[in-house]
């Protein structure tokens, strides 16, 4: 059991009654983060107005970062009994606080952060003894790996990217381009039809460029045999408030609509390499958690950005097993797209049943090509989101030769359809 953990002692609390002025004027509240068991999500300590020390005093929680830039997590009111500082504040009434700490903040590595509430708005003070660090950073670097074809499929995440993937590695070949911090296997998202200009991004942010860190934060990974999971608290793409080049996606707006350069959007994954009794098929789930309230999101579940070598776009639709060359768009459809190299050899696509969307029946699939990389993706839309939702998605990237991969979409559309039919339902909308 972890338990981060201080017990005030009487000179810690004789320090901070000093601080408080009697009921005259403009005084700011005292007390203590005292400690947060772990184990149970506890977080307790105290807190008095010395303005109105008779009043009982609410305390918000911030996760991740001060008031501004942290996100409100919670809060609750001191109004607990605690003797000890009764006697030596000299106050009376019940001034001690517990509360607890959602279920995401319990493990993984977090700083939560407590203020004592003013009751006349004469400012709302840090309590000592935070922020309080719960767990300790994880090491981004891990790797899994699973046989397909006589090689292994290889996945790999590093420090520079917070624990998104840069490479993927079968039969010799990379798979992912990785240049800079948005070239990745990875997820992102954008909201109220602001593009880039408000993009969470799970490899961290533009201003990264090819550096070797990254403005996003891994809260917690695992990797272990074929799979690997991780939480990310995701960079925005564009720095606070920075001009951008063009009209921000579908507005008129010419710079960053984001106030900090790091979200409170959370990037949940679960990355696993062979899905049911298909070696070259990886499932990708993904979860993502939205902090404030949207008029609309666009969620990129998964892209994969490769080499300029994989130049050759396909659309593939396995119900009629009907392969096409297609262009490199850029655009989206509602079938499946394959990129891969010339002579076929090396190919990588994407499938999911969830698409296409209903009331999207025309998108979902996107293929690109830019001078220097060629990428797919995996797109979900929504209206109206709540603050505080999680949103959750699959995608299935398939790797192989040509044949390969379209062998695979077909047993994993055979697979859904079956699972869909005894359920009522159709693959996609």
């Amino acid at each position: 059991m972890q338990i981060h953990k201080f017990i005030p002692s009487l000179i810690i609390i004789a320090a901070l009654s000093a601080m408080a002025i009697p009921a005259s004027a403009g005084s700011k509240p005292i007390g203590h983060l005292d400690g947060i068991d772990i184990a149970s999500g506890k977080a307790w300590g105290w807190a008095i107005d010395a303005d109105a020390p008779t009043k009982n005093i609410a305390i918000h929680f911030y996760a991740n970062g001060p008031a501004g830039s942290g996100l409100l997590i919670g809060s609750t009111v001191a109004n607990l009994s605690r003797p000890d500082v009764n006697k030596v504040t000299g106050y009376k009434g019940n001034h001690g606080f517990a509360w607890q700490l959602p279920e995401r903040y319990k493990s993984g590595y977090h700083k939560i952060y407590a203020y004592a509430i003013d009751t006349n708005g004469d400012g709302n003070p840090l309590l000592v003894g935070a922020p309080k660090t719960i767990g300790v950073k994880p090491n981004a670097n891990s790797i899994i790996s699973a046989p397909f074809a006589n090689s292994n499929i290889t996945i790999s995440t590093s420090e520079r990217l917070a624990g998104a993937i840069g490479s993927l590695i079968w039969n010799g070949r990379e798979f992912i381009n990785s240049y800079d911090h948005g070239r990745e296997l990875q997820s992102a998202s954008s909201y109220d039809g602001l593009g880039e200009c408000f993009n969470p991004t799970e490899a961290g942010s533009s201003a990264d460029s090819t550096g070797e860190t990254s403005i996003s934060v891994l809260r917690k990974i695992s990797a272990a045999g074929n799979t690997l999971k991780s939480s990310t608290q995701m960079a925005f793409w564009m720095r606070a408030r920075s001009a951008y080049n063009w009209n921000c996606g579908k507005t008129s707006f010419t710079s960053a609509q984001n106030k900090t350069d790091l979200s409170n959007h959370y990037l949940d994954k679960t990355v696993t390499i062979g899905f049911a009794g298909i070696a070259n098929v990886i499932e990708h789930k993904i979860s993502f958690f939205v902090p404030e309230a949207h008029s609309s999101a666009t969620w990129e579940a998964l892209t994969g950005y490769m080499p300029p070598s994989f130049s050759n776009f396909y659309s593939y639709n396995p119900s009629t097993k009907v392969l096409v060359a297609l262009s490199s768009g850029p655009g989206e459809q509602n079938v499946p797209v394959i990129l891969a190299t010339p002579n076929k050899q090396y190919a990588m696509g994407v499938y999911s049943p969830d698409l296409p969307q209903k009331g999207w029946a025309s998108a979902g699939y996107g293929r690109f090509k830019f001078p220097d990389t060629v990428k797919w993706n995996c797109v979900f839309r929504g209206n109206t989101i709540s603050a505080g939702s999680t949103h959750n998605f699959r995608c299935y990237s398939i790797v192989g030769t040509l044949s390969d991969v379209t062998n695979a979409m077909d047993q994993l559309h055979t697979y859904f359809n079956a699972i869909f039919k005894q359920k009522g339902r159709r693959v996609g909308g």
